[in-house]
């Protein structure tokens, strides 16, 4: 099964896809955060690439926030869109490990390293439980 990854962000979404296996993730290109069309841009990357499960990054699972409440309704609208699962996985630190070491432009590129980041712990979370 496909698994999307996501790495919520006001400005910028980062997207990362799994093999049909769940065993690696890779960055895809980055979508603008713009309410109505990143939403129907997420269901087409849905349809055509078959995803199966959507893991979104949250920082702190149990955290209650301005930021985890806008993931969460964003994830809500997504879900009623795509009819697909959504997981919560803990995006702690993700963004900061996605950043080391790039540089001007590159930077752009580490909200989809992030979402990779936060799709491939799930995904060896999982098939370490299996």
């Amino acid at each position: 099964m496909v698994h999307l990854g996501i790495d919520f962000g006001t400005v910028n979404i980062g997207l990362a896809l799994s093999d049909e296996e769940g065993r690696f993730a890779i960055d895809l290109p980055i979508l603008k955060n713009k309410e109505h069309k990143v939403l129907s841009d997420l269901k087409q990357i849905c349809a055509d690439k078959r995803v199966g499960i959507i893991v979104m990054g949250l920082p702190g699972l149990q955290r209650d926030n301005p930021i985890t409440r806008q993931i969460k309704e964003f994830s809500d609208h997504l879900k009623q869109i795509t009819q697909l699962d959504i997981k919560y996985w803990d995006e702690s630190f993700t963004s900061i490990w996605a950043e080391s070491g790039l540089r001007g432009k590159r930077k752009k590129q580490s909200d989809s390293k992030a979402a990779r980041i936060i799709l491939q712990e799930y995904l060896d979370f999982t098939n370490s439980r299996q």
